[in-house]
């Protein structure tokens, strides 16, 4: 391909001229996903310091202690299936074995250090049972991989063999190979239920589109456009410029080889009209993936932009590119809850969200039996959990000049000791805490603390250390 590319002219839905990088072609087949991997190979991790991809909602220790609340759960609930066994039965969780937690698309390693700091805390109840848990952090990326490597807040773990590392690509099978162990995960060497948690990852790696017409299904045809007539294809740059113009072609229902995948979208061919809707190609074949390699034994918690409700589905517009650096989609969640279901599988999931939608995939011995998973998931993800702390952080953030110092406190108590609430209420908390009461004072003593505690650096602009030293001379 060559780096310049005269571009074909054509008009817009706005009348605009728009030039036309490509011939049109189903959407997991656009050459804008090579653009994706290229942003995320030459970028990061710089593009999470300088916060170009955002990456705060899924990063941070409200969310790492929630996660670990459930993956917890669904370790009890195999401790508890074991402890119904016959002495002579083969265990569900063999304690010879690593019970691996598999992160996929790590990036900066900040949402492993906070799970992993709330999960070996709470995992004294595991441990006195043998079992031997290890997190793997993977990427497809090197040099994001190699930045979590040789994080020093992490080193601990590494040393300690309860964390490991892996080049993983989700849109490519193979095994994972740990760097550290010299040791693979694959269907020969699992020998217990395997974790994988996956934030962000759904929205942003190929998809296809469909739209529905009167029980008659079409496939969307892709063209990537570019207002820019000289445009560099190989230049990441362009990802800004990128919009999709759309045509359809009628298809089959039958359009994939995996019959499973065709039984949704004959599914949405009848059910739905006038309505386009993103297909998880991605998506369903990493649980089709899990559950070969696990033999039907697995957790996957994944948070993201997604659709869970069929009704969400009808009346969809022709999906386009939210940009922010990369770009992302929203998430079929839909299709994939179906799937794990007809696989025989558990979905949970919240009825209402507004930035971050949690689900937990899970499949094993008995489904219906994985009551620890369940109350879990109800207590830290349901009743309240990463997004409700989010959004009421977010609506109080507009208001923080009006809180008092006991108010802050609470704030950064339920944020559990995050330094992004000290980043945000520091302009206010430098004027204020000289005068606060000793009670008052002390507790922001032992608070800030445990702020630190709780820190991953990562070169950003906010100078944490110095901004806390200022707070602690004031009191």
């Amino acid at each position: 391909m060559n780096a310049k590319n005269k571009l074909s002219a054509i008009r817009s839905v706005k009348n605009e001229t728009k030039f036309a990088i490509e011939a049109p072609k189903p959407f997991s087949k656009s050459m804008i996903w090579d653009l994706q991997r290229k942003f995320f190979e030459q970028k990061c991790p710089q593009a999470w310091r300088q916060n170009v991809v955002p990456h705060y909602i899924t990063n941070n220790p409200y969310i790492g202690h929630a996660y670990s609340k459930v993956v917890q759960g669904f370790i009890n609930d195999h401790m508890a299936i074991d402890s119904k066994k016959k002495h002579t039965a083969q265990p569900t969780i063999n304690p010879n074995y690593p019970l691996y937690i598999v992160e996929i698309g790590a990036g900066s390693g900040c949402f492993a250090y906070h799970f992993l700091k709330n999960f070996f805390k709470q995992q004294g109840l595991s441990s006195k049972n043998g079992i031997k848990a290890q997190y793997v952090i993977t990427d497809f990326t090197k040099p994001n991989l190699d930045f979590c490597n040789h994080h020093p807040a992490l080193q601990t773990f590494t040393e300690k063999g309860l964390l490991d590392f892996a080049l993983f690509d989700i849109e490519n099978e193979g095994p994972i190979q740990l760097l550290h162990a010299k040791t693979e995960i694959s269907t020969k060497t699992l020998k217990n239920p395997l974790v994988v948690i996956a934030n962000y990852v759904f929205n942003s790696v190929k998809m296809d589109v469909f739209e529905m017409k009167d029980k008659q299904l079409y496939q969307g045809l892709v063209t990537a456009t570019s207002s820019q007539p000289d445009a560099r294809l190989d230049d990441i740059n362009l990802i800004k410029l990128l919009e999709l113009s759309y045509t359809l072609a009628p298809c089959s229902t039958d359009y994939y080889t995996q019959p499973a995948w065709n039984k949704i979208l004959k599914n949405y061919t009848r059910q739905l009209n006038n309505t386009a809707v993103l297909f998880p190609t991605t998506g369903l074949q990493c649980l089709d993936r899990l559950h070969k390699l696990t033999k039907g034994h697995f957790l996957l918690l994944t948070g993201d932009k997604g659709l869970v409700h069929a009704s969400a589905l009808k009346n969809r517009k022709k999906p386009h590119l939210v940009k922010h650096g990369s770009f992302s989609m929203p998430v079929n969640y839909h299709a994939m809850k179906v799937h794990m279901r007809n696989l025989g599988g558990l979905v949970l999931h919240t009825d209402v969200y507004t930035h971050l939608n949690i689900m937990a995939f899970v499949i094993g011995a008995a489904p219906n039996d994985f009551f620890q998973t369940r109350k879990a998931y109800q207590e830290v993800i349901y009743d309240f959990g990463p997004d409700d702390f989010f959004t009421t952080k977010k609506d109080l953030q507009q208001h923080l000049h009006q809180l008092n110092n006991q108010q802050l406190l609470r704030l950064l108590k339920l944020s559990r000791w995050d330094a992004n609430v000290i980043k945000i209420s520091y302009p206010v908390l430098r004027h204020t805490l000289a005068s606060a009461s000793e009670t008052i004072q002390e507790a922001f003593t032992t608070g800030l603390e445990k702020v630190w505690s709780t820190y991953y650096p990562m070169q950003e602009k906010f100078n944490l250390p110095l901004h806390i030293a200022r707070l602690l001379m004031v009191l």
